[in-house]
């Protein structure tokens, strides 16, 4: 179970604050309020780069 889904599970089921449900999962208040982003759109450039070396050594890696 994620993070999130904890503290709503603590939140909407159990009655609980939300800042004690935040606490006791160990995610930060503001990170519950912050949006979550796509992991692909959070690591385009990374994703890009990695794409960009297979093509230029397609040898590298691992094998099969």
């Amino acid at each position: 179970m994620q993070k999130r889904e904890a503290v709503r599970y603590l939140v909407e089921v159990h009655a609980r604050p939300l800042r004690r449900s935040c606490e006791c999962v160990g995610l930060s208040r503001a990170a519950w309020y912050r949006p979550p982003l796509d992991w692909t759109v959070r690591d385009a450039e990374l994703i890009a780069a990695l794409a960009g070396l297979v093509e230029d050594h397609p040898g590298w890696g691992f094998w099969k």
